[in-house]
């Protein structure tokens, strides 16, 4: 069995390209990027072993840049000076 290709997570975008969508883990604004549908099964692997590891991203990038956070966590402010 494929699992790359059986994974919900991973979807085509353009078959005849061989591109599919990149889906972050993100909760951020998409940039609607594609990438070759034979990286992004191991794409998607690496950003959930990621998350794994530190968590929410979008909290953890806020943490590192000393943003405080809105009510809305995916809406950051600068930080203050």
């Amino acid at each position: 069995m494929n699992t790359q290709q059986n994974d919900p997570e991973v979807q085509t975008v353009d078959l005849a390209a061989g591109l599919v969508g990149y889906r972050p883990i993100s909760r951020a604004t998409t940039l609607e990027v594609s990438l070759p549908g034979s990286m992004a099964y191991q794409t998607r692997q690496a950003l959930l072993r990621l998350r794994q590891e530190i968590g929410s991203p979008d909290l953890y990038v806020a943490r590192k840049l000393q943003y405080p956070l809105k009510s809305n966590v995916f809406e950051f402010s600068p930080p203050n000076k």
